[in-house]
């Protein structure tokens, strides 16, 4: 059998012929199939964004697992403490996640959530630094 034409050709038959390239080719993202397959791999803008992306994740929630230690919900004066907190920070876990997926699909809806997660990191960052600043003990 001749691996010429598309990967999904069917044999007279009518099935589907099961090489190492269809089931790379099913299994394996292109961009990775390609380098496996001895092409070169070069940064494009949109795998550079998806890093940034991923790293700007793990930041803000490796914060959030910061936050729940030295109990950040008083500042807000959230009342349910450790458990509300928790369960505000689940629809925000499942945002980031939707991004990332959304991002490396390309689709639009992945560029405004990376947006969004630049936005929450200056937040976090401002919020952090104006009371570092102003000596509040809860930051120190």
């Amino acid at each position: 059998m001749s691996q010429a034409g598309p990967l999904w050709a069917s044999s007279a038959d009518g099935r589907f012929p099961m090489t190492s390239r269809v089931v790379a080719s099913a299994l394996i993202p292109s961009r990775l199939a390609n380098v496996l397959n001895g092409e070169t791999a070069t940064m494009t803008r949109h795998r550079l964004l998806e890093i940034l992306y991923s790293t700007n994740a793990v930041v803000l929630l490796a914060h959030q697992i910061d936050a729940a230690f030295w109990k950040e919900w008083t500042l807000f004066a959230l009342p349910g403490g450790i458990q509300l907190f928790v369960i505000l920070n689940l629809p925000i876990i499942a945002l980031v996640l939707y991004g990332q997926r959304s991002l490396a699909l390309g689709q639009s809806s992945g560029r405004v959530i990376a947006w969004m997660l630049v936005a929450a990191g200056l937040f976090a960052v401002g919020f952090h630094g104006f009371h570092l600043l102003r000596g509040d003990e809860a930051f120190r």
